[in-house]
């Protein structure tokens, strides 16, 4: 069978119409299948395996779900479609509906009677597996080892993904990790900028970090907070929004800089722990490979855990490196000057003391 599926819209109206079908026919299935013998109390029962629960029937009706993983083993017929979102779906047996994938990614070694579609997701076609309707996948990943499509192919894809990244981080996981690894590029090429031109702007921030972290805070807090206002009314203007850009990039170096005198002193104190004492340049630079580290460990773990890992590593980031760099900016005049001068001496006056006459020699006999 080949029927054209248009992209997007369509395929989340489809996620919408089975998730309706289910429940209709859930609700009929209930209505016509006797009511269930009630369950043996014996303490010796064991509860049904995977397997057991297809030979029971849950299989011969359509499954949709929702950041979870769906397997159709081997030997085994799953009669209706098989929709996922954020999930992994693995296919041995096979599917006499369609297969719709969102967000998620597809290990398909046996058949589908259907079509599969599949959008923002990473597909993997063992050689030997057979759809007999059409493949579309769409800002995802294809690897297609050697498997039959009757219909047509239609493949767009994204282009940049991480091999062994797991759902749902098959394409959403790429676009996050390739931003971060852009940002983290960009950050370390400003390191030796400001490192260049503003080595003592660098050492006032890293000063003032310890002295100064709690009101540092407090103002950067302040600053996010405002932030959004102040766009908001550049927005309402037409002149304003060139502004905003310009507004947007002067706020991102500040940043930047307040950031770079913190990873200094940071940098400082863990090598005086091992007894080194870093140039400027290589205090910096060993924070900032700590910093790196911990924005990537979140891409290894993967799947919900991961994603969560990934939301926590941003909120700790943002709390104890951005905010105080942006209020040390502000306390410390982007680092032009200390919060608290040292006071001033007052110079002594000079006193002008006369000469003193040497002491007569004694007279010389005569």
């Amino acid at each position: 069978m080949t029927r054209r599926l248009p992209f997007v819209v369509p395929v989340l109206l489809l996620v919408l119409a089975i998730a309706g079908a289910n429940g209709a026919r859930g609700a009929g299935d209930d209505a016509e299948k006797p009511s269930a013998p009630a369950a043996d109390p014996s303490p010796d029962r064991k509860e049904p395996s995977f397997s057991e629960h297809w030979d029971q029937g849950w299989g011969d009706q359509q499954e949709v779900s929702i950041l979870s993983d769906l397997d159709v083993p081997a030997g085994k017929v799953h009669d209706g479609d098989v929709v996922c979102i954020g999930g992994k779906v693995t296919v041995a047996g096979e599917v006499t509906g369609d297969v719709v994938i969102i967000g998620g990614s597809l290990d398909l070694s046996g058949s589908v009677r259907g079509d599969v579609v599949g959008v923002g997701s990473a597909f993997t076609l063992a050689q030997g597996s057979t759809i007999d309707g059409e493949l579309v996948n769409v800002l995802g990943a294809l690897d297609n080892r050697g498997a039959r499509v009757a219909g047509q192919k239609v493949n767009i894809p994204f282009g940049l993904m991480i091999p062994g990244v797991k759902a749902p981080f098959a394409v959403l996981g790429a676009i996050i990790f390739w931003a971060t690894v852009v940002g983290l590029a960009l950050f370390f090429v400003a390191i030796f900028l400001f490192a260049a031109l503003a080595p003592h702007r660098i050492r006032v921030l890293s000063e003032e970090t310890p002295v100064s972290i709690l009101w540092a805070f407090i103002i950067g807090l302040g600053v996010y907070a405002a932030l959004p206002i102040v766009e908001f009314l550049l927005v309402c203007t037409v002149i304003g929004i060139p502004i905003l850009f310009c507004l947007h990039f002067v706020f991102l170096v500040l940043k930047w800089l307040g950031m770079v005198g913190i990873l200094h002193f940071l940098g400082s104190r863990l090598g005086r722990l091992f007894g080194r004492d870093f140039s400027l340049v290589g205090s910096i630079l060993l924070s900032f490979a700590l910093l790196a580290a911990i924005k990537l460990v979140p891409f290894l773990v993967g799947g919900i855990a991961g994603l969560v890992f990934l939301l926590a590593v941003k909120l700790f980031v943002w709390l104890f490196l951005e905010v105080p760099g942006v209020g040390l900016i502000f306390l410390t005049r982007a680092g032009s000057r200390p919060r608290r001068q040292s006071p001033a001496v007052p110079p002594t006056m000079a006193i002008a003391v006369p000469p003193v006459a040497p002491p007569p020699s004694p007279a010389s006999p005569a």
